[in-house]
């Protein structure tokens, strides 16, 4: 996402942290709305202590697990 920091502030960026999904919606990006989702993560994570990071050519979105389990994939099959 090439100078998505320098086009973009964090107000433009929502992201919306579930017990069991993440969503993220960038708005004006390239003059473009995008949006990001996983409606159902492998496991269950905190949303309380999970963020998002706005760099200069990326968001990053960091899931705190709720219980420290290895996940095989991100997206539940």
């Amino acid at each position: 996402m090439d100078g998505v920091g320098k086009q973009c502030t964090k107000e433009q960026v929502d992201v919306v942290f579930d017990k069991w999904s993440v969503e993220m919606k960038l708005r004006g990006y390239n003059n473009q709305n995008l949006i990001f989702a996983i409606k159902k993560l492998c496991g269950e994570i905190n949303p309380a202590e999970s963020k998002f990071l706005l760099k200069n050519n990326s968001i990053k979105i960091i899931l705190t697990k709720k219980e420290n389990k290895h996940w095989d994939q991100m997206a539940f099959k």
